[in-house]
């Protein structure tokens, strides 16, 4: 039986770990007669080698109107092409019911709705939870499963009694190629102008979740004990944000201590460069950057915040973010007493990989495709 799945708002102009994810995961399913489609109210960018077909909506530019027109546009691309599977990801409901409401009017038979995420980002998030929450129950109306990357993101996107029969699919790395490289270090280092310097890391899309600006409040303490120490951002960075980071670290007095490198493809060898990894989420869905960062050896200081899930490691450590930066700064140095002996022996479990992902992903495709019938 050959299966369809047309994968929903997710695209490669943003990227994000909902379409990393989904990415590494259509690698190990490829060979197993399923095939992703993408669809995006963005723009997905096809370079011409890809074997898949895009559907670009091209609708952000306006976001009220353009979240008004979306359900149209679902409606007729799904009028003129057949899926055996929609595989809609989102953080909120009301999102994914734009998604899911033409698909059930077109005739989809089996909707699928993936939870990344455990709240609402960027602005005007009192006007996202209430959208959210409203829509939850009518999300659930034109859903027939429903996956999260944990318990927490389950609980927030679906209804109560349904929690139960949400299938939970762990955010799944390629193990092998986050293992620490000193060989890298050291290229990275040199490059940055950091050689001898003590690296506090941190990498994610730079945003008030992930809470880069906490982390730069933690680096000025640590700087009274050590002031050989840098912060090291990285990840997609826009003026605004970028903006917010260099006036906190100037007020602080710590503008030479804190790197800005924006979005990088060498993200492992990023992670060997640093000595200790800052994850002070305010929320996550689950935490793709963590599970790359304890898969590199790199010991980690996290928010209480982060779920359970991807503690997937013993050489993690969490804090509340009420504890104040005082308190992270003076966390740091315990958890590096035996790195350098101990880092390139670390190793975390193959079930956290990526392979093993995607066979549970295959699973349930097949249990999830019978309802339609294939192709």
């Amino acid at each position: 039986m050959s299966i369809k799945v047309l994968q929903m708002n997710i695209d490669n102009k943003n990227g994000g770990g909902a379409f990393i994810l989904i990415k590494q995961l259509e690698k190990y399913i490829k060979s197993n007669d399923i095939t992703f489609d993408y669809l995006t109210m963005d723009e997905y960018i096809h370079d011409g080698l890809e074997e898949s077909k895009v559907y670009s909506a091209h609708l952000r530019k306006n976001k009220v109107f353009g979240h008004i027109l979306l359900p149209f546009f679902v409606y007729k691309i799904l009028k003129h092409n057949r899926y055996s599977i929609i595989h809609i990801n989102s953080d909120s409901s009301w999102k994914a019911w734009l998604y899911a409401y033409p698909a059930k009017k077109v005739g989809v038979k089996t909707v699928i709705v993936h939870s990344h995420s455990i709240g609402s980002d960027g602005t005007a998030k009192w006007l996202k939870n209430t959208l959210h929450r409203l829509f939850i129950n009518k999300l659930d109306k034109v859903t027939d499963y429903r996956l999260a990357c944990s318990e927490e993101a389950a609980k927030w996107m679906f209804p109560a009694n349904k929690i139960n029969s949400t299938n939970i699919l762990f955010n799944g790395i390629e193990i092998e190629n986050f293992k620490y490289n000193k060989i890298e270090r050291k290229k990275i280092r040199h490059k940055l102008g950091i050689d001898d310097k003590f690296v506090l890391g941190q990498v994610g899309l730079v945003s008030s979740t992930k809470n880069q600006l906490f982390s730069i409040s933690v680096l000025s303490e640590y700087l009274k004990k050590n002031n050989n120490a840098v912060l090291l951002i990285v990840g997609e960075c826009d003026d605004i944000w970028k903006s917010k980071l260099i006036s906190k670290a100037k007020r602080l007095g710590v503008k030479d201590n804190v790197i800005i490198y924006g979005s990088s493809t060498e993200i492992a060898n990023m992670l060997s460069a640093m000595d200790v990894f800052l994850f002070p989420s305010i929320f996550e869905g689950a935490g793709i950057a963590l599970v790359e960062a304890q898969a590199n050896g790199l010991p980690c200081l996290i928010s209480n915040s982060v779920p359970r899930i991807t503690t997937v490691s013993s050489w993690i450590t969490r804090l509340d973010l009420s504890d104040g930066p005082i308190i992270w700064a003076s966390t740091i140095d315990p958890l590096v007493k035996f790195t350098k002996t101990l880092r390139e022996k670390r190793i975390i479990d193959e079930k956290y990989g990526i392979k093993v992902s995607a066979e549970q992903l295959i699973q349930f495709y097949y249990e999830s495709g019978q309802k339609s019938g294939g192709d």
